[in-house]
């Protein structure tokens, strides 16, 4: 029972497609990326360098203008090795201990994407996907 709602909500929790800067901070480098979807549980980020899976930092998101980015722990647990192109590096990691802001700011950003996506005209894409 715990073990499927925990799984519920971390793992299959809604992602939302955005495309924001971020910086992912180890103890030993700074590694600027792309995060590509986000959801309360954590992200889909793009780097032009490698990072090891189990590796933990600080991912500070610029999302709002004119705001502080939003900052909060992570932890990589994967790598999608088939959506990735010649250069890049596709990571999924989950957001660790997470205080009452920072799941607020989390939310806030979801809101914002949604509510952004739904009003953004979208090009044509005549070839599909």
């Amino acid at each position: 029972m715990t073990m499927s709602e925990k799984q519920e909500n971390s793992r299959y929790s809604r992602r939302v497609d955005v495309h924001y800067s971020a910086v992912f901070t180890t103890p030993s480098e700074a590694i600027e990326c792309t995060v590509a979807q986000i959801s309360e549980g954590g992200v889909l980020f793009v780097s032009h360098k490698p990072v090891e899976v189990g590796t933990e930092g600080k991912l500070s998101l610029s999302v709002f203008s004119n705001e502080p980015d939003v900052v909060v722990e992570a932890k990589v647990i994967y790598r999608l090795k088939e959506r990735e192109s010649h250069g890049t590096f596709v990571y999924g990691a989950r957001f660790t201990g997470l205080d009452s802001k920072q799941k607020e700011d989390i939310a806030r950003v979801i809101r914002f994407s949604t509510v952004r996506d739904r009003y953004t005209p979208k090009p044509s894409n005549p070839g599909g996907d």
